[in-house]
């Protein structure tokens, strides 16, 4: 019986409930609870505290030894002068020199240097913390991106991501970008203002030829467009110092961080407004346009698209997915059932690690739910303490799925379960219906019909 039925059972039967109650309640054959409830009182007897049973003529076992002592290092009479030439910057073997010619010292060098490094102290590098203003520093850089189709081709590239970060709130702009120059370059920095609500006084960068033509501590040449842009805006520029990317460790922590979680798993860069909402028009495109909006993260709710396969599911979820990121939110996208397989197949510890995973990101996408009908007992029971979890956190779920939630039972193998799934996702949710016909099957036709006339 799977862990959860036996623990309602136990907490019922804690309660003084009848098994012909409990029998009724969850459906769960009278003798099972019968047998569950005599397994219970055998364990709480075998766990109750007794009486000690040891024989009054028992005695108790000897100490143990003492520890031998240690034997003393032949240069512990020597160690005030080991100490001063340490704290000279002195290695081991200049010290071992020294004791030879000046005191004899007849130990070997090996017993110097084990000495020496028993009393070197390494000091922790020290960092000064710095204070801002709000509106004072921004941070720019440059990140890459995952392999990315690019739009209209079948080729893959790795765009660019443009992060700009305020210094005082950690608030971060996001945006991909194809390819570079001095004019996108300012642009980029016209738009992050935009997002901020105003610009900086002063900007943080690092010496790319975009933005500094000749690297200087003091005076740093600008290229003319973006030294006009940054005069418009009475921005100062601070260009880093040269290979120094803790001056601007701020932003370098929102690259790693947006790699790391928000492109990591989500390949399609997609867009709402890639989608061809004419081929069917009846999809709810009002209410995808309101998810895309990201109002429902903030508010902890989450959305449940569901319909027939091909009819464009995957496509706004990923669309959703992809704005959270560059809206500096947390994003997880998954498939979700070849991620309940790698979690039913892996060890306790890769298990723990791929449940904080699922448990922490601010948005959740579960694609492709039930894609194989039945899930395994380990993963169903993944899907009810992430669903869990996250509803009392309040952070967001999207799930798209080819089944209507009436047969979830039959795909978990627990009716039970399902509808305690389904409570926690459907209380705060938008439920989104796809009907109309399949855009793989119309993409397929207009190949065959392609390479048809090429025949012809």
């Amino acid at each position: 019986m799977k862990p959860h039925l036996q623990t309602t059972i136990w907490t019922l039967l804690r309660n003084d409930t009848s098994q012909h109650e409990i029998a009724r309640v969850t459906g769960i054959d009278r003798k099972t609870i019968r047998a569950y409830a005599k397994r219970f009182a055998a364990a709480e007897a075998a766990n109750s505290p007794r009486a000690a049973t040891d024989s009054p003529g028992r005695t108790a076992p000897p100490r143990p030894p003492a520890p031998a002592a240690t034997s003393v290092s032949a240069c512990e009479p020597h160690r005030a002068f080991i100490e001063a030439q340490l704290r000279l910057q002195r290695n081991a073997t200049a010290i071992y020199q020294d004791l030879v010619d000046q005191v004899a010292f007849a130990g070997a060098y090996n017993s110097v240097k084990r000495f020496c490094a028993r009393l070197r102290r390494k000091e922790p590098e020290q960092f000064d913390r710095l204070s801002f203003q709000p509106g004072e520093e921004m941070q720019v850089d440059y990140g890459e991106g995952a392999p990315t189709l690019v739009p209209g081709t079948d080729r893959y590239r790795k765009p660019r991501l443009f992060v700009a970060t305020l210094r005082y709130s950690r608030s971060s702009f996001r945006r991909v970008v194809w390819k570079s120059s001095q004019q996108v370059w300012a642009e980029l920095h016209e738009q992050a203002w935009r997002y901020f609500g105003g610009s900086c006084h002063y900007v943080v960068l690092d010496n790319l030829k975009e933005g500094v033509l000749k690297p200087d501590l003091y005076e740093p040449r600008l290229n003319a467009v973006y030294a006009a842009t940054l005069a418009h805006y009475s921005v100062v520029a601070d260009p880093a110092r040269v290979r120094d990317p803790n001056r601007k460790g701020t932003v370098e922590n929102a690259i790693g961080h947006t790699q790391a979680t928000a492109l990591k798993g989500l390949d399609d860069r997609l867009s709402l407004a890639d989608f061809d909402w004419r081929f069917n028009p009846k999809l709810p495109r009002q209410a995808c346009f309101a998810l895309h909006a990201l109002k429902f993260i903030g508010e902890g709710a989450n959305a449940m698209i569901i319909g027939r396969p091909g009819t464009g599911k995957s496509h706004v979820a990923k669309a959703v997915a992809y704005q959270a990121t560059l809206q500096g939110f947390d994003v997880r996208y998954v498939e979700a059932d070849t991620e309940f397989a790698k979690f039913a197949l892996g060890s306790a510890a890769e298990q723990a690690a791929l449940l904080r995973a699922y448990v922490e990101p601010d948005l959740l996408v579960l694609d492709d739910l039930f894609l194989a009908r039945r899930i395994r007992d380990a993963a169903a029971e993944l899907l009810q303490t992430v669903v869990h979890q996250r509803y009392k956190h309040r952070r967001s779920i999207v799930v798209t799925s080819n089944r209507v939630v009436q047969d979830w039972g039959k795909y978990l193998g627990d009716a039970t379960m399902a509808t305690t799934i389904l409570d926690r996702l459907m209380h705060r949710a938008a439920m989104l219906e796809f009907e109309g016909k399949s855009y793989r099957l119309k993409e397929a036709a207009a190949r065959i019909a392609l390479n048809t006339t090429a025949d012809a």
